[in-house]
């Protein structure tokens, strides 16, 4: 068992989530989750970081690619998503923080029939998230921001 904490900063934008999938999934596998557990965190990770730039962030403007690199000005620079792992010999907690908008997650409660008739995508990243872990806070400081851990803890 892998011990230990990592954190990482990138930009809210959504050419970073790769790299945050990238991430999450090499130390799930790492610390030895099974395959199915590392599919499910990855995916919660990746609904609340999508959830940061979509709707955190919701104003911030895109990179632009040229010359297969991407460039904007310093002042288009994204605010950043901080990704905090913790791994202890319990679980694994994941704390994301960001300087966007402060939401109530408690107002999302989706009505999964009229949600599948609705035919429509997206709308259901806090349900997956809190599907797929086993510990979901939230909270808003306002010296810090929106803060989210996600926790999930080995089998044994």
């Amino acid at each position: 068992m892998v011990e230990g904490k990592m954190f990482l900063k990138v930009p809210g934008e959504t050419v970073y989530l790769a790299l945050i999938r990238k991430v999450i999934v090499e130390l799930a596998e790492k610390v030895g989750f099974p395959e199915e557990e590392v599919a499910r965190i990855e995916m919660a990770v990746d609904e609340a970081c999508t959830n940061v730039v979509k709707h955190s962030y919701n104003g911030h403007k895109e990179a632009q690619v040229k010359a297969g690199y991407q460039w904007r000005r310093e002042d288009e620079v994204g605010q950043p998503i901080d990704l905090r792992v913790k791994i202890n010999t319990e679980k694994i907690s994941i704390v994301l923080t960001d300087r966007g908008k402060g939401f109530d997650p408690n107002q999302f409660k989706p009505d999964l029939d009229e949600y599948l008739k609705s035919m429509e995508m997206g709308g259901l990243g806090i349900y997956a998230i809190k599907t797929f872990m086993d510990e979901v806070h939230y909270s808003h400081e306002p010296a810090v921001g929106n803060v989210l851990t996600m926790v999930k803890y080995f089998k044994r």
